[in-house]
């Protein structure tokens, strides 16, 4: 959103997954919201009248981006009802 396009080096895009401890848990669950109130603070300060250019790359727009964001962070929150139900319904049997 800063016009940085720079790629991602392979750490960065897949980190390495720490030990499953309560801190760690309570590290990423930190992490994740500090990113998205960045991701927020970034997009209400966005100018509206630049959503139909590219944002960081020629291929996408920030409009584009913005959606694809919001879609990709919904897709993993259906991914993590699906696996809660799904933990439920085994604590039942």
């Amino acid at each position: 959103m800063e016009g940085n396009e720079a790629q991602l080096t392979p750490a960065e895009d897949w980190p390495e997954v720490p030990s499953p401890t309560a801190s760690n848990w309570q590290n990423a669950i930190g992490w994740l919201k500090q990113l998205n109130q960045q991701l927020r603070t970034a997009v209400l300060s966005f100018n509206a009248g630049h959503l139909d250019q590219p944002l960081a790359s020629e291929s996408y727009t920030a409009y584009t981006q913005f959606i694809g964001v919001t879609q990709h962070d919904l897709y993993h929150a259906g991914q993590i009802a699906l696996l809660r139900k799904a933990l439920r319904g085994t604590q039942n049997v």
